[in-house]
């Protein structure tokens, strides 16, 4: 039926037709499988945006990083720079 997987209301339809004549052990056995589905694709989703997160971190730091650079050419001290920066010590002396 190439018609009913066109538009999704009709491949739902077609789920519900096929729900209705499941027995109670083989429904079970699909809701479980779409739970399992559901469960995945949110670990999924949040491990993308820890991902998203952590990169922003990262990006925000490398700039600081590149900010703390053109402070050590400009002359400024270590001190003034960690403190405009939030960069350790040890991480601007090494830069």
């Amino acid at each position: 039926m190439p018609f009913a997987g066109s538009k999704p209301v009709f491949r739902t339809l077609g789920e519900v037709c096929e729900l209705s004549n499941m027995t109670k052990e083989e429904r079970e056995g699909y809701e479980y499988s779409k739970k399992i589905i559901w469960d995945n694709y949110a670990v999924a989703m949040t491990q993308r945006r820890e991902g998203r997160e952590e990169g922003r971190k990262e990006g925000r730091k490398e700039g600081r990083k590149e900010d703390a650079i053109r402070m050590k050419a400009k002359g400024l001290s270590i001190e003034d720079i960690c403190d405009i920066t939030e960069l350790s010590y040890d991480e601007v002396k090494e830069l």
